[in-house]
């Protein structure tokens, strides 16, 4: 491995260990770069306890990686010290703040900037991006704040302008502790990367054999040196370790305009696009790669250039609304939408059967809640899809008193309303599953796996509501006796004890609701609006922990008071795929799936956070059978 970074005397005296970070953050495929996991490794045979002197020299990289070393180094803070050799840009910028103390040369720089990815997908696909650059400058943002003691919103402002500081602007800023007394920085930089090196870099020519003569200087807290006197032999000034970038960056533009031309050349595509798309960074770099695979190969010795306008079968699934249809459909088609999206729409290896996973669960869920959730569209509800911790509470607002109508009225700003909170405490329901290779492979299986597992999740809802239909709650019961006895003549009195609800709904057990049919095809259907008087009649057939022998419930819209909001964030980069899926009564449910490395098993899961409460207890009644 190519390593960017270097430990050394780690326990070997009782001086300070030296960690460098001269390179781009987090690993490539390469070989380059400052990758987490040797770092890791590296870090951990210096003994706690042990001084530390960090010496950054860095563009910046991956935000993730770059957390995981910031969180390493800030266990060791209280004995780490961080010198910014040359730059300490982005994700260098602020793992340097890990350190105890940050010391800056006057002429080195640091630059902090929002995060920056890049994303290829539908308008979806690039909000669900924007809000994660947007969540992870945050938390960047609040680095820096804790650093220079100063909001958050103001660090996200200078990050917003991409602000470039020295030394002395550091320190000003709140960044750095300390101007290092060096009137520049010596060369620490391991030249062997480079074929050939400047006269003036590291004080040596380069030999007759293109190989330079590696010269390593350690870093002394020195006087400045005067103006007449002439810099010293193995000095690195400002201007030189930006013809050293400019030098690195023509480096890597060569080995990838080197890797990329013989690919372009089999599919007779012209290279060029590709190769400033790679120039862009690591991300840059698997995005053209990736995009370039997707292109069939030229065919005979003619040039074909091949535009990639997608495919058919994709823009069709892609345009269907989840539920039903799209369910059905991908079902017909399972092993071609597999096949067409490895093409097509290149991911990280393993998601493709995972993002098929997720869709099958949203539609499956979708049919399910549509004939077991009834109840969730006619009660006082806030189904919103912001974040909730489990035991949360919502205060859900209903008013319950409206102001006084005039007449002839002279003042027309008189009268006010009333407004009531019930509310509701959320819990974290939730139904994992696991899946078979064998199952990832075919539709059908995965459609069965994902509607019952999907009326688990309907089932734990619906008994959160039902839960709350008990006669203690509500008053004396209404007997309507068994459903082999019941018929339209019961309902009068049903009806009747509605009478002063703002909406009258009845929530019936199939066995009853079954005896109420029309008896020609010309009566109206069950649950239209005037059915029986009632605005809407609807079927429940589930009823846990409601008084015994339950079999329905006439309420008003005010009677239950639901909340729902989505599950907690998941780690990123732990899942394979993570979604969310809107059901038609508007509550919102996070699908995921991942792999268990342990018992090489896929898993999956549906979460919400739900929680329901009685709220005007005067607008309902319980009916029972007995």
């Amino acid at each position: 491995m190519n390593q960017w970074f270097r430990i050394t005397n780690k326990a070997d005296d009782d001086s300070p260990a030296e960690i460098r970070i001269y390179g781009e953050i987090g690993g490539s495929w390469d070989g380059s770069g400052v990758e987490v996991e040797s770092f890791a490794n590296e870090l951990a045979q210096i003994p706690k306890g042990k001084e530390i002197v960090m010496r950054i020299h860095s563009p910046g990289g991956s935000v993730f990686d770059g957390l995981a070393i910031y969180n390493m180094l800030a266990e060791r803070k209280a004995n780490l010290t961080a010198r910014v050799d040359g730059i300490a840009a982005s994700a260098a910028s602020w793992i340097a703040l890990a350190a105890n103390k940050v010391q800056m040369p006057k002429h080195s720089r640091m630059m902090i900037h929002d995060a920056q990815g890049l994303v290829v997908g539908d308008s979806e696909t690039m909000r669900e991006m924007a809000e994660l650059l947007d969540r992870e400058s945050d938390k960047i943002a609040a680095i820096y704040a804790e650093k220079t003691g100063k909001p958050a919103k103001a660090m996200r402002d200078l990050m917003r302008e991409t602000t470039w500081m020295d030394g002395d602007e550091a320190v000003k800023a709140g960044f750095a502790d300390e101007v290092i007394d060096v009137a520049t920085v010596a060369n620490t930089f391991n030249l062997s990367r480079f074929t050939k090196v400047p006269a003036g870099l590291g004080g040596a020519e380069a030999s007759t054999d293109n190989k330079p003569k590696e010269k390593t200087m350690e870093v002394k807290n020195q006087a400045p040196v005067e103006a007449t006197k002439p810099a010293p032999e193995n000095i690195i000034t400002a201007d030189q370790i930006k013809a050293l970038e400019n030098k690195l960056q023509a480096e890597r533009t060569a080995r990838i305009t080197a890797q990329l031309t013989p690919l372009c050349a089999e599919r007779g595509i012209d290279p060029k696009p590709f190769v400033d798309q790679a120039s862009s960074g690591e991300q840059g770099e698997t995005l053209a790669l990736n995009m370039i695979k997707a292109i069939p190969l030229k065919g005979g010795e003619a040039s074909q250039v091949v535009e990639n306008k997608g495919n058919p079968l994709i823009e069709k699934y892609n345009s269907m609304e989840p539920g039903a249809d799209r369910n059905k459909f991908r079902m017909q088609n399972h092993d071609t939408l597999q096949n067409v999206l490895t093409t097509f729409n290149p991911k990280n290896a393993n998601t493709i059967a995972a993002g098929l996973v997720n869709d099958y669960m949203a539609d499956g869920l979708i049919v399910v809640a549509h004939n077991k959730l009834a109840p969730l569209n006619v009660f006082t509800r806030d189904f919103g899809v912001d974040p909730m911790k489990p035991r949360a509470s919502v205060d859900v607002r209903k008013a319950t008193v409206g102001s006084t109508s005039q007449s002839n009225a002279t003042n027309f700003e008189s009268g006010d309303s009333t407004l009531a909170v019930s509310t509701v405490t959320v819990n974290q329901l939730s139904n994992s599953f696991h899946l078979l290779n064998s199952e990832l492979n075919q539709g059908s299986r995965l459609a069965h796996l994902a509607q019952i597992n999907a009326n688990n999740l309907a089932d734990k809802i619906s008994d959160a509501i039902t839960a709350v239909m008990v006669t203690g709650t509500y008053g004396t019961a209404i007997t309507v006796g068994a459903a082999a006895n019941f018929d339209s003549a019961d309902l009068p009195p049903i009806l009747a004890a509605a009478k002063n609800y703002g909406r009258k709904v009845l929530l019936l057990d199939g066995g009853h609701l079954a005896y109420l049919l029309p008896t020609d095809r010309d009566s109206f259907r069950l649950g239209e609006q005037g059915a029986y008087g009632f605005d809407v009649i609807a079927e429940q057939n589930r009823w846990t922990d409601a008084t015994a022998n339950t079999c329905g419930f006439v309420c008003g819209p005010d009677a239950i008071v639901l909340a729902s909001g989505r599950s907690i964030e998941l780690p990123s980069g732990q899942f394979e795929s993570i979604g969310s899926v809107t059901l038609p009564q508007g509550i919102t449910v996070q699908t995921a799936t991942w792999y268990n490395t342990a018992g090489r098993v896929w898993w999956a899961a549906y979460d919400v956070m739900f929680g329901a409460v009685a709220g005007d207890t005067t607008q309902a009644e319980v009916l029972i059978t007995a």
